[in-house]
């Protein structure tokens, strides 16, 4: 299987997305919050690096299904949170979550 540039960045930046979402945030109704404290799986769920190997893997297969729209939503998130955070936006808005 040949991953194309364009294809490479999308999924990439989908995985981040992905792996952030589930180590980092709290998610709505904070379901990744309860992820992480009821299926901790050795840490795996709260460590960015390593499961970023496991969404990388389901981004590349869902990327080749009719489920691709749901990485392209993730990449495009990731993208945005990247120009937020390249801008200086990032720190505003992070100022003022709680």
């Amino acid at each position: 299987m040949t991953i194309l540039g364009f294809d490479f960045l999308v999924i990439a930046l989908a995985a981040w997305r992905l792996a952030f979402m589930i180590s980092h945030e709290r998610g709505p109704f904070g379901v990744f919050e309860t992820l992480r404290a009821r299926l901790p799986l050795g840490g795996l769920t709260s460590c960015i690096f390593c499961l970023s190997v496991w969404t990388a893997g389901t981004c590349l297969l869902l990327w080749y299904t009719p489920l691709a729209v749901l990485v392209a939503v993730l990449a495009l998130s990731a993208a945005a949170l990247m120009l937020a955070s390249w801008t200086g936006l990032m720190v505003y808005v992070e100022g003022n979550q709680k």
